[in-house]
């Protein structure tokens, strides 16, 4: 490749040197020589190692160091759309939403138009559940590049959470099309795998990405663990009938005049429920230890070193189990997965359960008359089936 571009500035040369005076001859010489070194020196030119080091934390999982290498970058100068960008998904990964929507602010006056900084911005309203301004950065990211594949996995996030399930799954495949060796590409199209080999194998495709001694990497063991342990089961099979549903929210104070959130109520195993927080930004269920060992749940595989935690939290180590049986409302589920922790992350709640779990139904949050809709998908009398 540089034997092709120094003969490609050679030849530019000789093109022109025949209608040129000796002067011109030896200026285009010299001006051709400086655009091959050019050129080749950016073939050779090295990731600075600033830039190499924020990249190997953030796949790392440690998002404030990240975060802190991606801000010494920008404020270097001149920095690129894409390290503006992942300023600030570094900064939401970690929990810290103040600081990525002042760098979100300056990201988008510098470059409105870039797909990356379009992305940073799905990526903080889809955390303040603000998901239709979430859909609208992904989908202007998507036009803006066609080609990156972030752009639809942000579409495939919020999607879920709007019960398009089929969008959003879709998304995941067009994300697939545009970088099928990326690891968070590849993660997200391991769950279409019907499969259980297939997703297993490409989720060991996902761990050989990492450093075999980051924290994801290992929860990731745990994840590739829990799926063998499961074995030909099926998981999160519905139940009850499939007709539409009502449930309860209720609400999660701090203190008689602060509300925190909205729970569910939701019975383990035919036991006692318990309150699970609603976290529009969450995925699955999640209870702590002494919860899961009150219900019984069957623990799968070895324990996952930590759940990564959100800010300055401390992580929690956590196992993955299976609940016999999950009922909220008139709703149940059959063997579904429970991420199991020594600690919740919400004093307030006996765990997280997240609108995905629902994915069969149209979901739809009142909050004004404190109910949870589901609403069966038009023409099916049986719950759909999206990877087909």
């Amino acid at each position: 490749m540089v034997h092709n571009a120094g003969r490609f500035c050679r030849n530019a040369t000789r093109a022109i040197h025949a209608g040129l005076p000796s002067a011109g001859r030896r200026a285009l010489t010299l001006t051709a020589s400086g655009i091959a070194l050019a050129i080749i020196s950016g073939l050779f030119a090295q990731e600075p190692p600033l830039a190499e080091e924020a990249r190997r934390q953030l796949r790392s999982g440690d998002f404030k160091a990240a975060a802190a290498s991606y801000r010494r970058l920008v404020e270097q100068g001149p920095a690129s759309d894409e390290a503006r960008a992942t300023l600030v998904r570094a900064l939401v990964r970690n929990g810290d939403l103040a600081e990525a929507s002042l760098e979100l602010d300056k990201a988008l006056q510098v470059a409105p138009n870039s797909a990356a900084v379009q992305v940073a911005a799905g990526d903080v309203f889809f955390r303040r559940a603000a998901f239709h301004k979430a859909l609208a950065a992904y989908q202007k990211a998507s036009e803006l590049d066609a080609r990156y594949a972030p752009a639809w996995l942000g579409l495939s996030r919020v999607s879920y959470c709007l019960s398009l399930s089929r969008s959003a799954q879709n998304h995941i495949r067009k994300a697939h099309e545009c970088a099928p060796d990326d690891p968070d590409v590849l993660a997200a199209w391991a769950s279409l795998l019907r499969s259980r080999p297939d997703h297993i194998a490409a989720l060991e495709r996902v761990l050989a990405s990492y450093d075999k001694d980051s924290k994801p990497a290992r929860n990731l063991k745990a994840h590739i663990a829990a799926d063998k342990a499961v074995g030909d089961r099926k998981t999160g099979i519905l139940a009850s009938p499939y007709h539409n549903a009502e449930i309860p929210l209720r609400t999660v104070a701090h203190g008689p005049h602060t509300m925190h959130g909205w729970a569910l109520r939701v019975g383990f195993n035919d036991k006692e429920p318990i309150s699970l927080l609603l976290d529009t930004g969450a995925g699955g269920i999640s209870v702590s230890r002494r919860a899961a060992d009150r219900f019984r749940l069957e623990y799968l595989g070895e324990e996952g070193p930590e759940l990564l935690g959100v800010g300055d939290e401390k992580p929690v180590p956590f196992r993955l189990a299976l609940a016999k049986k999950v009922q909220v409302g008139d709703v149940i589920f059959e063997n579904h997965t429970v991420t199991v922790a020594d600690r919740t992350r919400d004093a307030d709640a006996d765990g997280l359960i997240g609108t995905d779990v629902f994915s069969q139904f149209l979901v739809r949050l009142d909050f004004p008359k404190g109910k949870l809709r589901l609403t069966t998908f038009p023409n099916q009398t049986a719950p759909p089936n999206f990877s087909e």
